[in-house]
């Protein structure tokens, strides 16, 4: 899916009474420390704990730690269905994204990926694309990414 930067909802007021209401506070910074990546093989997969490692990240955290996360500008993995979008020196790259699955539905992962998105906008590039989808709806909605490409992996879509 891709995000045109400049039509895309990336900061609202909203977003900001989600975090007040959860009592989540959010972190930007390059890279991931072993909490933050132990946080997320637990949660999620090895390879997107290593992801985040080697990329910018939101990280949404409360009073018990990390409760989520959302990387972006992740260029050292280059996966074979990325070339032709890293070759295009506009387009920036979201992902991965991920709430704890007791917090999902509250918006949280909406604050985090228009967080990142903005994020990729600050740095200068028009579009930002999201190479690896769960639900098209979830994207469609928090930030109007459109489809773009699909790929088959292994038979799948």
């Amino acid at each position: 899916m891709v995000v045109e930067l400049a039509d895309s909802p990336l900061d609202t007021a909203e977003d900001e009474a989600v975090l007040k209401r959860s009592g989540i506070t959010l972190v930007n910074k390059r890279g991931a420390d072993e909490e933050e990546q132990a946080w997320i093989r637990r949660n999620f997969t090895p390879t997107w704990a290593k992801e985040a490692s080697y990329a910018w990240n939101w990280f949404a955290r409360d009073s018990g730690g990390v409760v989520g996360f959302a990387s972006y500008e992740q260029r050292h993995y280059r996966w074979w269905w990325l070339r032709a979008w890293l070759r295009q020196t506009d387009v920036g790259i979201f992902g991965p994204v991920g709430v704890n699955p007791a917090l999902r539905g509250r918006h949280i992962g909406c604050v985090l990926t228009r967080r990142a998105l903005a994020s990729i906008k600050q740095l200068g590039y028009k579009r930002a694309v999201i190479p690896r989808v769960g639900p098209r709806e979830f994207y469609q909605r928090c930030c109007a990414a459109q489809v773009a490409d699909q790929v088959r992996l292994f038979g799948i879509f």
